[in-house]
This record gives structure tokens, C-alpha cells and sequence, in this order.
């Protein structure tokens, strides 16, 4: 089943969390069609967490910041803030969504990222992926990814970038 349709899929039939990594962030990745199953998985009290991105804040550039900063700021106010999700990257390449750890995916699909054209990178690239349903498989992949990390800006041109209000 294509990625988009599997995230679609869980965010309609969870019952209490989805939890998605990704590597990197596009608007023309979150459809309406995604936005309105994140709101439908909201109003049953669903928990969404999202992990995103492999770099550190310092490596990217400020515009690309500035713009990924953007459309997760349109995300949280599309879905009333109700999305849990970090305006800045997570320092984590693992691509994965999991349904109440009953079921997961683990890809190598970047699950909210086109490539930029109107085609998913998977229509471009061979991607592919696994479907986990065993609880106890589940809780041991799970457990494996490393927590986020926060992390702390040395320098004051990054900082200036986390305040400005866009």
C-alpha cells in the first residue's frame, strides 16, 4: 500500500496515539486530505506525535529553517495546535509511523516530504517498507529509536531564527 495512504489509514483508525519520523518536512506533503484525518483523529482524543529531521538546527540553512518553521506553524494552526511537534529538528533519520503499538512502518519513505514536482518521492524512487504488528517487536523497535534531544543553540544567528515570529 502507497505510504500516504497507510498514514491516512492509521491517523483514521487509531485509538488513542500515532506516533511518525521523518527525515524531512514539505508543505505539498500535508494535503488537505491528511490534515482533515489529523483533525478527525483530534476530535476522537488521539494523541499525534511527530519526530522530524536529521539535522542540526546550525547545518541548515536559514531560509530552508525559516520555511520548515512555516509550515509546521501551519500545521499546529490547521489542526488547533493539537499536534505535537518540535520547530526544530530532532537529530533522528528514522522514518516510522506507529498505531498504538499495535501496528508500526518502518520506511525508508520520508512520510511528510514530496519531492517537490507534485510526485511522492516514492513514485520518483524505490522505496520501501515493513509492516510490524507484533506488540512485543513493536515495544522493542519502538524503544530503540533514541528520545529526542533537545537541542541548545550556541550561536545567536540560530537563536534570532527561534524567536522571530513568522
Amino acid at each position: 500500500m502507497e505510504h500516504r495512504k497507510i498514514l491516512r489509514a492509521i491517523l483514521l483508525n487509531a485509538k488513542n496515539s500515532v506516533r511518525l519520523g521523518t527525515d524531512r518536512i514539505n508543505r505539498q506533503a500535508i494535503s488537505s486530505v491528511i490534515i482533515s484525518a489529523l483533525n478527525d483523529a483530534f476530535k476522537r482524543n488521539i494523541t499525534v506525535q511527530v519526530r522530524w529531521g536529521r539535522e542540526e538546527p546550525s547545518t541548515i540553512k536559514n531560509k530552508d529553517l525559516i520555511n520548515i518553521q512555516k509550515v509546521i506553524n501551519d500545521i499546529k494552526l490547521e489542526t488547533s495546535n493539537r499536534i505535537e511537534i518540535s520547530d526544530l529538528p530532532s537529530n533522528s533519520h528514522a522514518k516510522f509511523l506507529t498505531m498504538d503499538n499495535d501496528l508500526t512502518v518502518i520506511t525508508s519513505f520520508n512520510l511528510l516530504a514530496f519531492a517537490g514536482n507534485g510526485l511522492a518521492d516514492e513514485e520518483i524512487t524505490d522505496e520501501l517498507g515493513v509492516t510490524i504488528s507484533n506488540s512485543n517487536e513493536i515495544g522493542e523497535i519502538i524503544g530503540s529509536f533514541p528520545k529526542p534531544k533537545p537541542i541548545i543553540s550556541k550561536t545567536k544567528k540560530i537563536q534570532r531564527i527561534r524567536n522571530k515570529k513568522l
